[in-house]
């Protein structure tokens, strides 16, 4: 309101910002700070916070250029730890456009905002059974109180009831329940507050129920080793049981962490009453960041750790990752992407008894059901039945029928509108020359087979005839050898020197360097002279080939990633992939190199000098961050670890981001 009084004073705008970003109204908050981007001296953190409030209300596209914007301008004295922070930002918003472009995932995972969700937050679904649901109400004036709906069998759910089996006090509100899987214990998270003289801080702790004959006791709290000091939050249980023991994950800021909140894990003798839990264990830094890990679910099944962490890159805010193993061994946490994860806070997943879905929390809108992302809600997601087919099959060597070793293998889904509708499902390299992939039903696919040295192999097939497995082998064939070609970029190659032989290489697949005429920045453009090759069997796939030449273009066609472009005298901010520099020759090396990656489209280079030293850079250019962001994916699957993204400004290299 005193902003409104006042529209010409930051210090309110700067003021009602923050506010916003305090209640998690994200598009509230971005007006706010657009308005601070005026005065970048007094509000220097203002581009950073409008980018980040971009990235949580799902806006990826206009906040990749403002977090780079404000790396570009950032001059502090800590620019590698802000630009490894605005590194993981931009790599968090490459992937929310990512898993959104991604509607095959979507397709089999069916996601419905549950309608018992309230104005308050609604967090901590607890199942019980496949059909009843306990979950946690936080009010706006701190009180919890848990609460229970029930699922019919049209999959109608219940109007939420308060649990009235639970003993009650409104002077001891609590939540984030979870029951043991014998149902004899219900544990959950009690939290009051705590004044010093410096503070008044929220302390919580972690309490346990027993199911009597007379109905629940009351709540007893975990012994000091499992509940953090006075102050302290401990919070999030979860119990599962294996054996005759009862383990318990939790989430705690407790001394001997690894900063922020992390996830521990104790147990105790289950057949025991008397037993108390042992001291807890925690789950390393595998799992457990500087930043908070949050809401541990622990598939016993599966041996898989699902928790939420906004200590790695992420779609924005919190997001949901899954680990394999057990105790202090686990494997890299994946993210679990799109639908689960959104540019909100996503967290408390866990999964249903008969593994068919299950639900987690997220202050998302979603449609006309949820407008506003200041509040958290149960969102339920279902895994649609229906039988998955596969392609399966091996690579080998087409002359000498030898199976090869590192192919690359990718799936891709073929649309309607030909080649430029093909759109990238999975890529592995195999190591045993040896793929297999799931495909949904009633789908075109195409396969595309590519290893050093050999010429791409494609096959398009579909499961919309048949519900049977297929089987594709294929058959790679080798390219001949590589011409060297030296720093001197005649048109003619009779002035090469070469032999006859190279001569007739140069003319079949070989690259052909031509000089263009810019001043400018002295550039050079490669351009392809192939010859168009179709084979159509069972056995054997060959990629077909067939670019055409582009004289004195500086844009860049690619067909594959279905990359827009523009030249570079028509746009103020482009981004270039460089991905790779030489000094004086263009050897065999590097050669073999660009062939990995010249069905990506046209490249482009520019001269440099570095230490006294003369380089020519090979680039592809894009124009926008979203697309080279793709392309570089692409390339360093393909082995060229080192390329990365340059930020061109009204033609003036500006910054590096790998």
């Amino acid at each position: 309101a005193a902003f409104f009084q006042k529209p010409n004073n930051l210090t309110f705008a700067a003021r009602a910002a923050q506010a916003f970003v305090a209640v998690r109204d994200y598009r509230k908050a971005a007006e706010f700070f657009q308005k601070l981007l005026t005065d970048p001296r007094q509000f220097p953190t203002a581009r950073r916070d409008y980018a980040i409030v971009l990235q949580q209300n799902g806006q990826f596209d206009d906040a990749i250029p403002e977090f780079l914007l404000y790396l570009n301008n950032y001059e502090g004295k800590d620019r590698p730890q802000v630009s490894e922070q605005i590194e993981e930002r931009v790599n968090g918003c490459t992937l929310g456009i990512r898993q959104a472009a991604d509607s095959t995932i979507l397709s089999n995972i069916n996601v419905e905002h549950l309608p018992f969700n309230t104005p308050d937050n609604d967090i901590a679904p607890v199942p019980f059974g496949d059909d009843i649901l306990y979950f946690t109400t936080l009010s706006r004036a701190d009180s919890a109180r848990i609460f229970r709906s029930q699922q019919s069998e049209n999959n109608d759910w219940s109007a939420a009831q308060a649990l009235r089996s639970l003993p009650i006090s409104p002077k001891t509100p609590y939540g984030n329940g979870t029951f043991s899987p014998d149902g004899g214990r219900f544990y959950c998270t009690i939290c009051q507050n705590t004044e010093t003289r410096r503070e008044k801080r929220l302390s919580c702790g972690i309490f346990f129920l027993k199911r009597t004959a007379d109905g629940w006791s009351s709540p007893a709290r975990l012994s000091a080793s499992i509940n953090a000091a006075e102050g302290g939050m401990t919070t999030h249980p979860f119990v599962f049981h294996k054996g005759n023991k009862e383990f318990l994950f939790f989430a705690s800021d407790r001394n001997g962490g690894h900063g922020g909140m992390d996830i521990w894990l104790t147990s105790r003798f289950r057949n025991d009453e008397n037993s108390e839990f042992e001291p807890p264990l925690n789950l390393g830094s595998v799992i457990n960041t500087e930043g908070d890990e949050v809401t541990p679910f622990y598939d016993a099944d599966d041996k898989t750790l699902y928790f939420a962490s906004n200590g790695r890159p992420t779609v924005g805010g919190l997001d949901i990752f899954k680990s394999e193993g057990w105790q202090q061994r686990w494997t890299s946490p994946a993210n679990l992407g799109a639908p689960f994860n959104s540019g909100a806070d996503d967290w408390y997943f866990v999964k249903n008894p008969s593994r068919t879905g299950g639900f987690f929390v997220s202050n998302r809108p979603f449609g006309m059901e949820k407008i506003s992302s200041r509040d958290d809600d149960i969102f339920q997601f279902t895994l649609n039945d229906r039988r998955e087919q596969t392609v399966s099959g091996r690579v080998f060597e087409k002359n000498t029928n030898n199976l090869l070793e590192n192919p690359r293998v990718s799936l891709y889904e073929k649309r309607d509108g030909g080649e430029e509708s093909l759109r990238l499902l999975s890529s592995v390299m195999s190591s045993d020359g040896a793929y297999n992939f799931s495909l949904l039903p009633q789908k075109t696919f195409q396969l595309e087979v590519e290893k050093d040295g050999f010429r791409v192999a494609t096959a398009a097939f579909s499961t919309k005839d048949s519900a049977k497995n297929l089987v594709r082998d294929v058959y790679l064939e080798r390219y001949a050898t590589f011409v060297s070609i030296k720093n001197v970029y005649p048109k003619n190659t009779d002035s090469l020197n070469l032999s006859k032989q190279e001569k007739a290489l140069t003319e079949h697949g070989s690259y052909l360097v031509k000089q263009e005429k810019n001043t400018a920045n002295d550039s050079l453009s490669f351009s392809k002279n192939k010859k168009q090759e179709t084979k159509n069997n069972n056995s054997s796939l060959t990629k077909h080939e067939n670019s055409k030449n582009t004289e004195g273009s500086n844009s860049i066609k690619n067909e594959k990633l279905k990359i827009k472009t523009a030249a570079e005298s028509t746009q103020s901010v482009v981004f270039k992939v460089q991905v790779l520099a030489y000094e004086t020759d263009l050897d065999n090396v590097n050669i073999s190199k660009l062939k990995r990656v010249e069905d990506l489209g046209d490249f482009e280079t520019e001269t440099a000098e570095v230490n006294g030293k003369r380089f020519t850079r090979v680039l592809f250019n894009f124009d926008n961050y979203a697309a080279a962001a793709t392309a570089l994916r692409t390339i360093k699957d393909r082995s060229l670890a080192d390329a990365f993204i340059i930020r061109y400004e009204n033609g003036k290299r500006t910054n590096r981001s790998k």
